[in-house]
């Protein structure tokens, strides 16, 4: 029997994509389309495109708020929500999403019109291609302390 060792692979195993090709590549397209799925989201809540993620939402979709304590149950308290914002929909600027399956988070900064801006990250389960769940997490900028300083860098 003739035996070859790849790169960080156990001898006599194959790598993932030999073993199943099939396989590795519908995971890689269903990860890119979650990807997308997730970052069209995002993009559109950003141009206040609410009528189109209305679609992308689960029937059974709840999004979560830990930090004032509130739920929205279903799509249509969602769009209630969004459409009756006192102020209109707050300017966002998308940032990075990463994740894999199911899971992913996405960064950004929202500003309600005050000129105060905040740091959202919101992580989104998703479900039948759907948007499942969202929890999101809110907070402000603030100044670092002086005494590690000389630990980090300024970003």
């Amino acid at each position: 029997m003739n035996v070859t060792a790849l790169p960080n692979q156990p001898i006599g195993i194959a790598p993932p994509e030999r073993r199943n090709p099939g396989r590795v590549a519908g995971a890689r397209k269903e990860a890119t389309m979650s990807k997308e799925m997730v970052e069209g989201l995002c993009q559109d809540f950003a141009d206040g495109r609410i009528d189109a993620i209305a679609p992308k939402l689960h029937d059974d979709f709840v999004l979560e708020w830990p930090q004032s304590g509130e739920r929205v149950r279903g799509v249509a308290n969602w769009q209630g929500v969004h459409e009756h914002r006192p102020g209109g929909i707050p300017t966002i600027k998308v940032g990075r999403t990463i994740g894999a399956g199911d899971v992913w988070v996405s960064e950004s900064t929202v500003d309600y019109g005050d000129g105060k801006t905040w740091y959202r990250t919101s992580i989104f389960e998703l479900k039948d291609g759907k948007i499942w769940r969202e929890t999101d997490f809110f907070a402000q900028p603030f100044d670092a302390p002086e005494w590690r300083s000389k630990w980090v860098e300024r970003m």
